[in-house]
Formats: structure tokens, C-alpha cells, sequence
């Protein structure tokens, strides 16, 4: 399995699109969850989603946080 490794000044597209279609996906849903201003905090199947995609991508959750 290849690592994505991104660069400070990568655009974050670039990044996401070199993921799995499935991880592009759980990105897009992290997005819509996050503009959400009705979100309910009791959406644990998501928050499931993004701890599992968190622990598979932390080296680009990393580069994110810069």
C-alpha cells in the first residue's frame, strides 16, 4: 500500500485525488458533515467513519493540521 505523503503547499485537491475512490468519498462526506450547521453531535455512524479514516490516513491528517 502506497502512503500519500503531501507537501505544505500541495493543494489539498491534489492530495485528495491521488486517495481510493472510497476514501475520496469519506472525505466528501467529512466535508459535508463538518459545513453542516444542523449536524447532530448523536451521528455516531459517521464520527465511526472519520476515526477509521483518521487512523488510515494519519501521516495527510498530519500535513493537515500544519
Amino acid at each position: 500500500m502506497r502512503t500519500t505523503m503531501a507537501t505544505p503547499t500541495e493543494p489539498l485537491t491534489e492530495v485528495v485525488s491521488r486517495l481510493s475512490p472510497e476514501k475520496q468519498a469519506a472525505v466528501r462526506k467529512f466535508i459535508e458533515f463538518i459545513e453542516d450547521p444542523e449536524r447532530k453531535s448523536e451521528d455516531t455512524s459517521f464520527l465511526r467513519a472519520v476515526d477509521e479514516f483518521m487512523a488510515e490516513n494519519s501521516e495527510l491528517m498530519r500535513l493537515l493540521a500544519r
